[in-house]
Formats: C-alpha cells, sequence, structure tokens
C-alpha cells in the first residue's frame, strides 16, 4: 500500500508520543528531529483547541482529551486502511470475478466447495477470497457493505437478521445444530449426544436475539436441560473455543464453525432442531454472482 492516508498524519505523530511517552524517541520512530515532532503536536493540539499531552520531567502524560483522542485515532486510522484496500481491490476488479467473504471463523471454503461441483456450469467464473476480521465492528461493516468489496458470505441468517443488515439471502439447506467439543472431553468420543447428558455441564451459545434458529436452540435446552450452566457470546471467535476449552465447556453450533479450533470437533445432538444456511449477498447483485447463486441453488433444489 502506498504511503498515502484518508487522515492527518499528525495523528501518527500524536500515537507515537503517547506510545512511547517521549518526544525524542518517538521522533526516532518516526525518522524526525525532536524538534520537529514537538511543533508538528504543538500546531495538532492548536487546531484540536485542547491539550493532548502534559508535559512532565518524566515524560509525556495523555490529557482527557488527549486519552480520548487515543482511543478514537486508532480506529480511524484502521478505516482509512481498509477503505484504500478497498479501493484498490475494486480498481483491480474483474467482472467476472466473485469475492467471497472469508474470516478466521467463518470460513469461505462452502463457498467455494459450491463453485468447485458446478465449474463446468459457470465457465469464467472466477472466485477470490477476501479477509475480514473476527471482530462484531469487522463482521458488520462487511455483511452491511455487500457488493463493494465482498460480494457474498455462507452463513446462518433469517428474515429479521438480513433487514438488520440490507442484504438479500439464499437459503440452500437447513443444517443440524449441535455441539463443538473438546477432543479430551468424555463426550467428545460419542457420535450422538442425548440431551440428559448435558446436565450441570457449561454450555456456550450465541447470545438471544442474534438468530431466530439458534434462539429456538436455546430455548429448548434451557427447557430441556434446567440445571445447566449457559453462558452467551455476542460473537462466535477464537476466545470462545479457548474459553470453552479452559472452563471444560461445550459450544452450541454448527459443522462448518466448530473446525476452526483444532481440539474441536462437531458432535450431533439427540434432536431435530437446525438452522438455515446459505448465501448472504447484496440486494443486486453482479450479473456473475446472480449467475452463480441461481445454479447453485438449483442444484440444491433438484438434490431435496
Amino acid at each position: 500500500m502506498s504511503s498515502f492516508r484518508l487522515y492527518n498524519r499528525r495523528l501518527d505523530a500524536f500515537l507515537a508520543c503517547a506510545r512511547t511517552g517521549s518526544f525524542t524517541q518517538a521522533a526516532q520512530r518516526l525518522y524526525v528531529t525532536p524538534t520537529a515532532l514537538i511543533k508538528q503536536i504543538n500546531t495538532f493540539e492548536d487546531g484540536i483547541g485542547a491539550p493532548l499531552f502534559e508535559r512532565t520531567p518524566r515524560g509525556l502524560k495523555l490529557t482527557r482529551a488527549g486519552e480520548r483522542l487515543r482511543l478514537e485515532a486508532e480506529a480511524l486510522i484502521a478505516l482509512s486502511d481498509s477503505i484504500l484496500r478497498d479501493i484498490a481491490r475494486a480498481a483491480a476488479s474483474d467482472e467476472n470475478e466473485i469475492n467471497v467473504g472469508t474470516s478466521a471463523v467463518f470460513s469461505g471454503r462452502y463457498v467455494f466447495d459450491c463453485w468447485y461441483r458446478h465449474r463446468e456450469e459457470l465457465p469464467g467464473t472466477k472466485m477470490r477470497l477476501i479477509s475480514y476480521g473476527n471482530t462484531r465492528a469487522e463482521v458488520d461493516r462487511s455483511l452491511e457493505r455487500l457488493g463493494d468489496e465482498i460480494d457474498i458470505i455462507a452463513g446462518v441468517f433469517d428474515e429479521r437478521f438480513l433487514a438488520r443488515y440490507n442484504c438479500a439471502g439464499v437459503v440452500l439447506e437447513r443444517v443440524p445444530i449441535g455441539l463443538s467439543v473438546a477432543t479430551g472431553d468424555p463426550l467428545a468420543e460419542r457420535d450422538r449426544i442425548g440431551l440428559a447428558e448435558l446436565s450441570g455441564r457449561k454450555i456456550f451459545l450465541p447470545r438471544f436475539g442474534m438468530l431466530e434458529d439458534f434462539d429456538a436452540a436455546q430455548t429448548e435446552l434451557r427447557a430441556r436441560v434446567p440445571d445447566a450452566r449457559f453462558t452467551e457470546f455476542d460473537l462466535l471467535d477464537i476466545d470462545v473455543f479457548n474459553r470453552a476449552l479452559t472452563e471444560e465447556g461445550l459450544i452450541l453450533n454448527i459443522g462448518c464453525w466448530s473446525d476452526v479450533h483444532p481440539l474441536f470437533r462437531m458432535i450431533e445432538l439427540d434432536w431435530t432442531v437446525t438452522a438455515r444456511f446459505g448465501f448472504m449477498l447484496p440486494k443486486e447483485p453482479s450479473e456473475t454472482v446472480r449467475r452463480f447463486v441461481d445454479v447453485v441453488s438449483a442444484s440444491f433444489r433438484r438434490e431435496e
């Protein structure tokens, strides 16, 4: 990426000072003289209209205004970098290429597998993985901007979920909701787990209200296993798997989201609860995306 940025470059100087607590050390990092750096910070403070640092004999200390700016500045710089990457990708895009969203947990493999099975019906269609971060803000941003950087994401959704992100969805199948179980857990050797066996166990599950099908699963679990210890999470990520491993917990999950952690495997539950699974895409997708989704959808309908 070029050195061009969408923000005032004095933010870089400010953050360097905040991280080092020293004009001299920050200047060394930025390859400028301390005098030039001090002038930048003074000009920046004048423009903002508030002091950002207390100058003390022991070094620099952030003021309340400086602390606030530090919190916002890092997010602003990350957003600037992301926008510039989006622009570069858009400039280099191919009209026959589909950009598939993938993250550490929500893999793009499902979309690629569908494309590979039907590649002869889709001559000229190319696939490209686009990585996005597995934080709530980055997931939300990727879904809200479907059609810009990312064309399609595979996952669980419902009408309420699609309305929240103003995108479209095509349900391809219903997938079983089961448990991600650590390999050292006694239940990991089982092919199927009865609900009674979850008595007293700690179960991590998506926050109620996020997805209708997982809400239904949670409601049934709480009714049938009232003495289980339930812990809700806002977003399935590596930290949830690590917590479950440390706390000997189980994770309410689906198969394609379970193989992220090498020490977990997916075990079916003895019930019939499933989740809608398919493609999320913009309301007005490109012709290439539309053709791909139509071919894959038709294939699933034939298999029903």
